[in-house]
């Protein structure tokens, strides 16, 4: 059953930890955010000075701003217990 999960799962361009397939993957985009974060280095505008904002509502009000975003800064063991789970 399990080897049907997993073929499954790739069908999907979901590929299992540590295969081939990740690996190149996680490459890649490691890759890719090092030079993001060597050209944006040192820059202190936010994306909305851009025009680029996936936020809308209460979310952008500047009252709400940090509270809205801040589940980002929580301990990640929520999401690690969960990774445990389908593993």
């Amino acid at each position: 059953m399990p080897n049907k999960l997993v073929e499954l799962l790739e069908s999907h361009n979901i590929h299992s930890y540590g295969s081939a397939e990740l690996l190149k993957f996680e490459k890649h985009m490691a890759r890719y955010f090092e030079r993001e974060y060597e050209r944006w280095r040192g820059n202190k505008c936010t994306p909305e000075n851009y025009g680029v904002n996936s936020f809308k509502g209460e979310i952008v009000d500047k009252e709400t701003y940090s509270n809205s975003i801040d589940h980002y800064n929580k301990d990640l063991n929520i999401y690690l217990a969960f990774l445990e789970m389908i593993i």
